[in-house]
């Protein structure tokens, strides 16, 4: 097995085991908890960006000025950046069977 599978293999063990123990899990690996903390946090500001769009879209007397606001252009910047980034601590707890 190879370095990239054992750990793959190590980190979706851990978190599924958290998940599905709750408060009685065993200890986990603080990496394991860094890299969960960090997808939680991707999440939560995809969201919020995702959100916040809707909002300024939905809303007639944003949605016409939308390429002059300048809180849609900082998220067009971030957004991407933001889920290439999930996309990767993801990619990072597939199964290695998966590939």
């Amino acid at each position: 097995m190879s370095p990239r599978s054992a750990r793959r293999r190590r980190l979706l063990a851990s978190l599924v085991g958290v998940a599905l123990l709750g408060a009685g899990a065993p200890a986990s690996d603080p990496e394991l908890d860094a890299l969960a903390a960090r997808i939680e946090a991707l999440e939560r500001a995809v969201a919020a960006d995702e959100a916040t769009l809707e909002r300024l879209i939905s809303d007639p007397a944003t949605a016409s000025r939308l390429h002059e606001n300048a809180e849609v252009k900082a998220i067009a910047e971030r957004l991407p950046r933001l889920q290439a980034e999930l996309r990767a601590l993801r990619d990072e707890l597939r199964p290695p069977d998966a590939d």
